[in-house]
């Protein structure tokens, strides 16, 4: 420190911190392990797939694919997970429902979801196609927020999907006309502070 001056910070002879007649200046960069803004990214995890392989999916809700699957370890116990899924599909040209839902693989089990009464299942998405789409492409855009159970334990999530019998076609379209239509699946999961 200097008498009516500077007062420094050093490392390996190197000055860190050092106070200005305006404020403090920092050399390099700052961190912290227990100061997060609430909302602030704290880390992200994504896949995107846009294979021109065709992923198909009919019938009661099921994994879409294994390749959608994303392992994430929160860094804080008290932070919030965003779960957020979108891609186009096709279906014939018939009205069906279409639903779909994220997925803890870890728990074996629909985060942040109560269980539904009766035969009835919780989704987090859901709509119905009609025959007046005629070989258009539908969109499906589902988002869920939760915490992390207050822990810092890993987990791994998925997306699945389910019908009321009609086929849905992922990623490429045998309705496309020419050399078809290769639509991109995204999938993230995203921790924030709480």
């Amino acid at each position: 420190g200097t008498k009516d001056g500077a007062f420094g910070i050093y490392h390996d002879n190197n000055i860190k911190l050092a106070t200005t007649s305006t404020g403090v200046t920092v050399t390099g960069t700052m961190s912290s392990d227990a100061i997060i803004a609430p909302g602030a990214v704290i880390q992200q995890v994504r896949a995107y797939i846009s294979d021109s392989t065709q992923i198909t999916k009919a019938g009661s809700i099921s994994e879409i694919t294994t390749n959608l699957r994303l392992a994430i370890t929160p860094k804080h116990a008290d932070s919030y997970l965003i779960l957020e899924a979108s891609a186009w599909f096709c279906v014939r040209n018939s009205t069906h429902l279409c639903f779909a839902d994220f997925y803890d693989v870890t728990a074996s089990a629909r985060p942040w979801m109560p269980d539904a009464a009766g035969s009835r299942q919780r989704v987090h998405w859901s709509m119905r196609v009609s025959p007046n789409d005629v070989n258009d492409f539908n969109y499906m855009h589902m988002r869920a927020l939760g915490t992390t159970g207050g822990n810092t334990n890993a987990r791994t999530y998925t997306v699945r999907f389910g019908t009321e019998g009609v086929t849905a076609e992922f990623l490429k379209s045998d309705l496309s006309s020419g050399s078809g239509v290769v639509a991109p699946f995204v999938f993230t999961v995203t921790e924030v502070g709480a």
